[in-house]
């Protein structure tokens, strides 16, 4: 009887994938961190996009000015 060489090439394959383990490890403290930050550098400008903690809100009111806020609801509370 003559196996096939695709069934046999195939089985290998099957065998070596069962001992391939993944693991991701996160180096950049993201998932603890209660405020983050990505910056995109493009050819013609940087895009930053904030993830800011609610307690840290008051921290971040000089930042970013109300004229860029995309949605009317985001809005910053007014400064005292």
């Amino acid at each position: 009887m003559k196996v096939p060489i695709r069934f046999i090439g195939f089985a290998i394959l099957i065998l070596l994938a069962q001992q391939a383990r993944a693991d991701w490890i996160n180096l950049t403290g993201s998932e603890t961190a209660p405020n983050i930050v990505e910056i995109y550098v493009m050819d013609d400008h940087v895009r930053l996009v904030l993830e800011v903690y609610i307690g840290d809100l008051e921290k971040f009111v000089e930042l970013i000015p109300d004229s860029w806020m995309v949605d009317v609801q985001n809005r910053s509370p007014q400064k005292s």
